[in-house]
Protein backbone atom coordinates (compact mmCIF):
# COMPACT_ATOMS: atom_id res chain seq x y z
CA UNK A 1 0.00 0.00 0.00
CA UNK A 2 1.43 3.32 -1.09
CA UNK A 3 0.86 5.11 2.23
CA UNK A 4 3.81 3.24 3.69
CA UNK A 5 5.83 2.03 0.69
CA UNK A 6 6.51 5.64 -0.33
CA UNK A 7 7.41 8.49 2.02
CA UNK A 8 5.33 11.19 0.34
CA UNK A 9 1.73 10.47 1.46
CA UNK A 10 2.00 11.62 5.07
CA UNK A 11 -1.24 12.64 6.83
CA UNK A 12 -0.72 16.38 6.31
CA UNK A 13 -0.50 15.93 2.53
CA UNK A 14 -3.50 13.60 2.47
CA UNK A 15 -5.38 16.28 4.39
CA UNK A 16 -4.39 18.88 1.79
CA UNK A 17 -5.80 16.70 -1.00
CA UNK A 18 -9.04 16.08 0.90
CA UNK A 19 -9.53 19.76 1.71
CA UNK A 20 -8.96 20.73 -1.91
CA UNK A 21 -11.49 18.25 -3.28
CA UNK A 22 -14.04 18.93 -0.54
CA UNK A 23 -14.67 22.34 -2.07
CA UNK A 24 -15.46 21.18 -5.61
CA UNK A 25 -17.27 18.44 -7.52
CA UNK A 26 -14.13 17.36 -9.38
CA UNK A 27 -10.75 18.61 -10.55
CA UNK A 28 -8.36 17.56 -13.30
CA UNK A 29 -5.10 16.02 -12.14
CA UNK A 30 -3.05 18.93 -13.50
CA UNK A 31 -5.18 21.41 -11.56
CA UNK A 32 -4.85 19.42 -8.33
CA UNK A 33 -1.07 19.27 -8.65
CA UNK A 34 -0.91 22.97 -9.53
CA UNK A 35 -2.90 23.96 -6.46
CA UNK A 36 -1.03 21.63 -4.14
CA UNK A 37 2.35 22.80 -5.38
CA UNK A 38 2.30 25.99 -7.52
CA UNK A 39 4.68 25.84 -10.47
CA UNK A 40 6.38 29.05 -9.40
CA UNK A 41 7.70 27.37 -6.26
CA UNK A 42 7.76 23.70 -7.18
CA UNK A 43 10.90 21.67 -7.65
CA UNK A 44 10.74 18.31 -9.40
CA UNK A 45 10.87 16.54 -6.02
CA UNK A 46 8.04 18.66 -4.61
CA UNK A 47 5.88 18.04 -7.68
CA UNK A 48 6.46 14.34 -7.19
CA UNK A 49 5.30 14.61 -3.59
CA UNK A 50 1.92 15.91 -4.68
CA UNK A 51 1.48 13.29 -7.40
CA UNK A 52 2.44 10.36 -5.16
CA UNK A 53 0.14 11.62 -2.43
CA UNK A 54 -2.73 11.78 -4.94
CA UNK A 55 -1.92 8.23 -6.09
CA UNK A 56 -2.04 6.99 -2.49
CA UNK A 57 -5.35 8.77 -1.90
CA UNK A 58 -6.82 7.04 -4.95
CA UNK A 59 -5.49 3.62 -3.93
CA UNK A 60 -7.15 3.72 -0.51
CA UNK A 61 -10.43 5.17 -1.79
CA UNK A 62 -10.21 8.62 -0.23
CA UNK A 63 -10.23 9.97 -3.79
CA UNK A 64 -11.72 8.43 -6.93
CA UNK A 65 -10.71 9.04 -10.52
CA UNK A 66 -13.50 9.69 -13.02
CA UNK A 67 -13.62 10.79 -16.64
CA UNK A 68 -14.29 14.37 -15.57
CA UNK A 69 -11.47 14.40 -13.04
CA UNK A 70 -10.78 13.49 -9.42
CA UNK A 71 -13.24 13.80 -6.52
CA UNK A 72 -13.64 12.59 -2.95
CA UNK A 73 -14.80 8.99 -2.70
CA UNK A 74 -18.35 8.04 -1.78
CA UNK A 75 -17.07 6.61 1.50
CA UNK A 76 -16.58 10.21 2.67
CA UNK A 77 -20.02 11.27 3.86
CA UNK A 78 -21.59 14.65 3.21
CA UNK A 79 -21.16 15.61 6.86
CA UNK A 80 -17.46 14.72 6.72
CA UNK A 81 -16.78 16.97 3.72
CA UNK A 82 -16.81 20.22 5.66
CA UNK A 83 -13.30 21.60 4.96
CA UNK A 84 -13.16 23.24 8.38
CA UNK A 85 -13.72 19.92 10.15
CA UNK A 86 -11.66 17.66 7.90
CA UNK A 87 -8.54 17.88 10.03
CA UNK A 88 -10.42 16.38 12.98
CA UNK A 89 -12.40 13.89 10.91
CA UNK A 90 -9.67 12.63 8.60
CA UNK A 91 -8.12 10.10 11.04
CA UNK A 92 -11.55 8.45 11.34
CA UNK A 93 -12.13 8.53 7.58
CA UNK A 94 -8.71 7.10 6.75
CA UNK A 95 -8.94 4.41 9.45
CA UNK A 96 -12.13 3.25 7.78
CA UNK A 97 -10.37 3.06 4.42
CA UNK A 98 -6.84 1.82 5.08
CA UNK A 99 -7.41 -0.87 7.73
CA UNK A 100 -9.53 -3.17 5.56
CA UNK A 101 -8.26 -6.74 5.05
CA UNK A 102 -7.89 -6.36 1.28
CA UNK A 103 -7.14 -3.60 -1.22
CA UNK A 104 -8.09 -4.25 -4.84
CA UNK A 105 -8.57 -7.94 -4.13
CA UNK A 106 -5.15 -8.46 -2.53
CA UNK A 107 -3.99 -8.67 1.08
CA UNK A 108 -3.65 -5.24 2.59
CA UNK A 109 -0.09 -5.54 3.89
CA UNK A 110 -0.35 -2.20 5.67
CA UNK A 111 -3.26 -3.51 7.77
CA UNK A 112 -1.40 -6.77 8.39
CA UNK A 113 1.69 -4.87 9.57
CA UNK A 114 -0.39 -2.80 11.98
CA UNK A 115 -2.19 -5.90 13.26
CA UNK A 116 1.22 -7.48 13.89
CA UNK A 117 2.26 -4.36 15.81
CA UNK A 118 -0.91 -4.57 17.92
CA UNK A 119 -0.10 -8.16 18.96
CA UNK A 120 3.19 -7.10 20.54
CA UNK A 121 3.86 -6.92 24.32
CA UNK A 122 3.81 -3.36 25.63
CA UNK A 123 6.74 -3.71 28.01
CA UNK A 124 9.02 -5.58 25.63
CA UNK A 125 8.84 -3.49 22.47
CA UNK A 126 12.00 -3.22 20.36
CA UNK A 127 13.71 0.16 20.62
CA UNK A 128 15.11 0.63 17.12
CA UNK A 129 14.53 -0.28 13.50
CA UNK A 130 16.73 -3.35 13.72
CA UNK A 131 14.83 -4.62 16.73
CA UNK A 132 11.49 -4.24 14.97
CA UNK A 133 12.80 -6.14 11.95
CA UNK A 134 14.22 -8.92 14.11
CA UNK A 135 10.99 -9.24 16.08
CA UNK A 136 8.90 -9.52 12.93
CA UNK A 137 11.14 -12.29 11.61
CA UNK A 138 11.13 -14.05 15.01
CA UNK A 139 7.34 -14.07 14.76
CA UNK A 140 7.54 -16.04 11.51
CA UNK A 141 7.04 -13.19 9.05
CA UNK A 142 9.38 -12.11 6.27
CA UNK A 143 10.45 -8.52 5.77
CA UNK A 144 10.47 -8.89 2.00
CA UNK A 145 6.84 -10.01 1.94
CA UNK A 146 5.87 -6.77 3.70
CA UNK A 147 8.45 -4.61 1.93
CA UNK A 148 9.85 -3.60 5.30
CA UNK A 149 13.61 -3.87 4.92
CA UNK A 150 14.01 -0.09 4.56
CA UNK A 151 14.00 1.97 7.78
CA UNK A 152 11.99 4.69 6.06
CA UNK A 153 9.08 2.32 5.58
CA UNK A 154 9.09 1.44 9.28
CA UNK A 155 9.00 5.17 9.98
CA UNK A 156 5.84 5.42 7.88
CA UNK A 157 4.25 2.49 9.75
CA UNK A 158 5.01 4.23 13.06
CA UNK A 159 3.79 7.60 11.75
CA UNK A 160 0.48 6.15 10.58
CA UNK A 161 -0.02 3.99 13.69
CA UNK A 162 0.18 7.13 15.79
CA UNK A 163 -2.04 9.16 13.47
CA UNK A 164 -4.76 6.49 13.33
CA UNK A 165 -4.80 6.25 17.12
CA UNK A 166 -3.30 2.76 17.33
CA UNK A 167 0.05 3.51 18.92
CA UNK A 168 2.02 5.96 21.00
CA UNK A 169 5.64 7.00 20.93
CA UNK A 170 7.22 8.32 24.11
CA UNK A 171 10.61 9.29 22.69
CA UNK A 172 11.75 11.60 19.92
CA UNK A 173 14.19 9.16 18.33
CA UNK A 174 12.76 7.16 15.46
CA UNK A 175 11.32 3.76 16.45
CA UNK A 176 12.17 4.33 20.14
CA UNK A 177 9.60 4.45 22.93
CA UNK A 178 6.91 2.96 20.71
CA UNK A 179 4.03 0.96 22.20
CA UNK A 180 0.83 -0.49 20.74
CA UNK A 181 -1.95 1.57 22.31
CA UNK A 182 -5.37 1.91 20.63
CA UNK A 183 -6.77 4.23 23.30
CA UNK A 184 -7.20 7.13 20.87
CA UNK A 185 -8.88 4.93 18.27
CA UNK A 186 -11.37 3.46 20.74
CA UNK A 187 -12.12 6.90 22.18
CA UNK A 188 -12.76 8.38 18.72
CA UNK A 189 -15.22 5.57 17.93
CA UNK A 190 -16.79 5.19 21.36
CA UNK A 191 -20.30 6.14 20.25
CA UNK A 192 -20.13 3.58 17.44
CA UNK A 193 -18.89 0.88 19.78
CA UNK A 194 -21.27 1.76 22.61
CA UNK A 195 -24.21 3.37 20.82
CA UNK A 196 -26.14 4.06 24.02
CA UNK A 197 -25.22 4.33 27.67
CA UNK A 198 -26.76 0.95 28.31
CA UNK A 199 -24.37 -1.87 29.15
CA UNK A 200 -23.42 -4.46 26.56
CA UNK A 201 -21.56 -7.71 26.98
CA UNK A 202 -17.80 -7.69 26.61
CA UNK A 203 -18.10 -10.25 23.82
CA UNK A 204 -20.48 -7.99 21.90
CA UNK A 205 -18.06 -5.09 22.35
CA UNK A 206 -15.22 -7.20 20.98
CA UNK A 207 -17.27 -8.30 17.98
CA UNK A 208 -18.34 -4.73 17.22
CA UNK A 209 -14.77 -3.49 17.56
CA UNK A 210 -13.46 -6.19 15.23
CA UNK A 211 -16.07 -5.37 12.59
CA UNK A 212 -15.22 -1.69 12.82
CA UNK A 213 -11.44 -2.12 12.99
CA UNK A 214 -10.12 -5.38 11.48
CA UNK A 215 -6.65 -4.86 12.99
CA UNK A 216 -7.91 -4.91 16.60
CA UNK A 217 -9.28 -7.72 18.80
CA UNK A 218 -12.15 -9.49 17.10
CA UNK A 219 -11.11 -8.29 13.65
CA UNK A 220 -10.21 -10.61 10.80
CA UNK A 221 -6.70 -9.25 10.28
CA UNK A 222 -5.86 -9.20 13.99
CA UNK A 223 -7.23 -12.71 14.55
CA UNK A 224 -5.08 -14.11 11.76
CA UNK A 225 -1.94 -12.32 12.92
CA UNK A 226 -2.47 -13.06 16.62
CA UNK A 227 -2.84 -16.79 15.90
CA UNK A 228 0.64 -16.65 14.37
CA UNK A 229 2.32 -14.47 16.98
CA UNK A 230 0.52 -15.66 20.14
CA UNK A 231 -0.80 -19.14 19.34
CA UNK A 232 -1.31 -19.99 23.02
CA UNK A 233 -3.46 -16.96 23.86
CA UNK A 234 -6.93 -18.15 24.99
CA UNK A 235 -9.74 -16.98 22.73
CA UNK A 236 -11.46 -15.25 25.63
CA UNK A 237 -8.38 -13.19 26.56
CA UNK A 238 -7.95 -9.68 25.22
CA UNK A 239 -4.67 -8.44 23.80
CA UNK A 240 -2.30 -6.43 25.95
CA UNK A 241 -2.91 -3.41 23.73
CA UNK A 242 -6.70 -3.42 24.05
CA UNK A 243 -6.54 -4.27 27.77
CA UNK A 244 -4.29 -1.25 28.26
CA UNK A 245 -6.60 1.01 26.25
CA UNK A 246 -9.72 -0.04 28.18
CA UNK A 247 -7.93 0.51 31.48
CA UNK A 248 -6.88 4.01 30.41
CA UNK A 249 -10.40 4.89 29.28
CA UNK A 250 -11.91 3.60 32.52
CA UNK A 251 -9.45 5.73 34.49
CA UNK A 252 -10.57 8.73 32.41
CA UNK A 253 -14.16 7.88 33.38
CA UNK A 254 -15.42 7.70 29.78
CA UNK A 255 -16.42 4.04 30.15
CA UNK A 256 -16.54 1.37 32.80
CA UNK A 257 -16.33 -2.41 32.75
CA UNK A 258 -17.05 -5.00 35.41
CA UNK A 259 -17.90 -8.61 36.10
CA UNK A 260 -20.47 -9.74 38.71
CA UNK A 261 -19.25 -12.43 41.05
CA UNK A 262 -21.74 -14.98 39.73
CA UNK A 263 -21.14 -14.19 36.02
CA UNK A 264 -20.18 -17.23 33.97
CA UNK A 265 -19.52 -15.58 30.58
CA UNK A 266 -16.71 -13.07 30.50
CA UNK A 267 -13.48 -12.05 28.80
CA UNK A 268 -10.11 -11.64 30.48
CA UNK A 269 -7.68 -8.76 30.23
CA UNK A 270 -4.02 -9.61 29.75
CA UNK A 271 -3.49 -9.52 33.55
CA UNK A 272 -6.45 -11.80 34.27
CA UNK A 273 -9.10 -9.25 35.21
CA UNK A 274 -12.62 -10.40 34.28
CA UNK A 275 -14.80 -8.25 32.00
CA UNK A 276 -18.42 -9.26 31.47
CA UNK A 277 -20.04 -5.90 30.67
CA UNK A 278 -18.96 -2.53 29.29
CA UNK A 279 -20.84 0.76 29.49
CA UNK A 280 -20.21 4.25 28.17
CA UNK A 281 -20.38 6.96 30.83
Amino acid sequence: MKIYTTVEPVPSRMLAVARLLATTDSLAKEEILRRLQPLSTATSDQSGQAEKTLDAAVECGLVVKREVGYCLGQSVTKEERNPEELEERLPVILARLVLVPQINGEENLFASALAWFLTQPLLAMPQDHGGLKNRMEQNGLTLDAFGLRADTRWDMIVYWARYLGLGRQMAEEKARGLIPDPTAYVFRHLKELLTTKNKITAEMFKQTLGALCPVLDGGAVFTRMDALVNPERPKHQLSEALSFALDRLQRRKVLRYWCPDDQRDFLLTDNGEKIAFIQRL
